[in-house]
């Protein structure tokens, strides 16, 4: 009985001292993009988050396996199949050049990249032009990217660049593709001034300067041929690429044979620079 007249007397005490307070939080759990983009902390994991759909996404493969190795090199010669499997298998339908709307790995792939696209909107709409710059033009490079690998496997695409819901997605048209590679110059522009150029320690992966202006460079080469056969394309590309040629050089080993040895595997990790391993230094003497 005193367990009860305790408890309606706490009840009590609370509602006559806090009755003007409304206890209003989101459970964590919960998180939507209203309630986040509030720290440095949640737009790094948000920029995090992008970089993620390129990985296993929930699946079993990443986008590398599925999308450069099974639906790019599986169907060319460089890749042999003793035999096929009878059965319809994905693998089967992209080397029988038989793939449709409805082909469960190219379904994942358009829709990984349109994942992508989404996910950077939304950070670049919710992280302000003059904060944070260096997350803005990680999401701005990755859906160059997306942007890129959709122009030249699909054709045409919606060009957008704002968060929008299913419903407007499917109203949406496909817009010519001189306006998809507008969206994607000026994306890899922006990346390409506004990050360091490389990134290492626990940053290593994380897409540079370096990385924006060689993938825009490859963006003029590939418009420099069919469809949009651009006469000044390969003049853009040598201006892109001839101010960061020292840099790019310092990726590389000093010899192409020291790639395929193992024992130099180590060397390999060395700030990304093998010129400065002294396990090396034997074979510039």
């Amino acid at each position: 009985m005193k367990t009860k007249e305790y408890i309606v007397t706490l009840i009590a005490a609370c509602s006559l001292s806090s009755c003007n307070d409304l206890i209003d939080i989101y459970p964590v759990e919960n998180n939507f993009a209203d309630t986040f983009y509030t720290s440095e902390f949640e737009i790094n994991q948000a920029a995090m988050g992008i970089y993620a759909r390129l990985g296993r996404n929930g699946g079993s493969l990443d986008f590398p396996t599925i999308y450069y190795f099974m639906a790019s090199e599986g169907r060319s010669d460089n890749l042999y199949y003793a035999a096929l499997a009878n059965a319809q298998r994905d693998q089967v339908d992209f080397r029988n050049y038989a793939v449709t709307d409805v082909t469960g790995t190219n379904e994942d792939i358009y829709a990984r990249l349109y994942q992508i696209i989404g996910d950077a909107n939304m950070l670049l709409q919710k992280v302000p032009d003059e904060q944070y710059t260096r997350y803005r033009a990680e999401a701005s490079f990755l859906r160059a990217l997306a942007y890129f690998e959709l122009v030249r496997a699909y054709g045409p695409q919606p060009v957008v660049d704002y968060p929008i819901l299913n419903e407007e997605a499917r109203g949406m048209l496909r817009q010519p593709i001189e306006e998809v590679y507008k969206l994607i110059i000026s994306d890899l522009e922006y990346a390409g001034n506004n990050l360091e150029a490389f990134y290492t320690g626990e940053e290593a992966g994380r897409v540079g300067s370096v990385a924006a202006k060689c993938l825009l460079a490859e963006v003029y080469v590939t418009m420099a041929g069919y469809p949009m056969n651009d006469p000044n394309a390969y003049q853009k590309a040598e201006i892109t690429l001839e101010p960061i040629m020292d840099e790019v050089k310092k990726r590389f080993a000093p010899d192409y044979s020291y790639i395929f040895d193992v024992n130099l595997k180590s060397a390999s990790n060395l700030n990304g620079n093998l010129n400065c391993s002294k396990e090396l230094e034997h074979y510039a003497s």
